[in-house]
């Protein structure tokens, strides 16, 4: 019986130290924390079309169009222009010129190289696709900016939680177990 106690606790001190290491210290490859926090930027060549226009569409992960949102136009960090979608989820910018820019809308910005339309390599497209992160939420309340801010500080915070998580699991098996000794129970 004595065994089987210790057994019992061993494995509970295991468990609970399993939830405390992260799973990339079980990990045999390691990645480039370079790589991890800025993954390659595809460029977008899109040519321009009458007067300068640049034209695109905003769409939900499932294909559909996203009304009334603002489009934002991007020259470096500085905002250039701004637009919003009508109900089809287009928008258009008039009177650019030739450059990079960066397209954003419904929480994702598209890098396009932006060219004349005689100049456009023959790949350059009539204009820009964007499908939003799905975390787009439709609707207001408390709640919701609640659990998103819940679920960011979860992942910043994994070994708090992870601790909380495993305290919740191993104390109520060591109370039963104290309790099961015959030690002393607390009202």
């Amino acid at each position: 019986m004595r065994v089987s106690s210790i057994l019992r606790s061993g494995v509970v001190a295991l468990a609970c130290l399993g939830f405390l290491l992260p799973q990339a210290a079980f990990s045999s490859q390691r990645q480039d924390p370079a790589k991890k926090a800025h993954p390659p930027v595809s460029m977008l060549d899109v040519a321009l079309g009458p007067q300068g226009r640049l034209t695109g569409t905003v769409v939900d992960p499932q294909g559909g169009p996203v009304a009334t949102t603002p489009v934002v136009l991007l020259s470096g960090k500085e905002i250039v222009a701004v637009a919003s979608t009508d109900r089809q989820g287009r928008f258009a910018f008039l009177h650019l010129r030739r450059g990079v820019y960066g397209v954003g809308a419904a929480g994702v910005v598209r890098a396009c190289r932006v060219w004349a339309a005689r100049k456009a390599p023959p790949s350059a497209k009539d204009g820009v696709l964007i499908v939003s992160d799905g975390r787009l939420v439709r609707g207001r309340g408390p709640m919701l900016d609640c659990q998103g801010r819940l679920y960011q500080w979860i992942s910043e915070h994994y070994l708090l939680t992870w601790g909380a998580i495993a305290a919740a699991i191993a104390v109520p098996i060591a109370v039963v177990t104290h309790q099961q000794r015959g030690g002393p129970s607390t009202p």
